[in-house]
């Protein structure tokens, strides 16, 4: 919020600093898929397996608006590859 203050200040123009808070935003917020981890459990139970994912960290779909993450895909493909038998 700071950066995009000064930008705005020094340039005395708002859209400057809407353009770079806006560049912040999506730098923060790629910065957070970096750590998306996942494990996966087998539990047995009456002769059936069953095969639990777990997965932590941020995961962004937004499959409703029809865009496509391309990191979260790959994230959670590398997951799904990691742990297929």
């Amino acid at each position: 919020m700071l950066a995009t203050m000064a930008i705005v200040v020094s340039t005395h123009n708002l859209a400057y600093g809407v353009v770079a808070g806006i560049g912040i935003s999506a730098l923060i917020f790629a910065w957070k898929f970096v750590d998306v981890r996942g494990e996966a459990h087998l539990i047995e139970q009456d002769s059936e397996s069953i095969r639990v994912f777990r997965i932590e960290g941020q995961l962004y779909f937004a499959s409703a608006a029809h865009i496509w993450d391309h990191s979260a895909m790959v994230a959670v493909k590398s997951v799904m590859d990691k742990y297929d038998t």
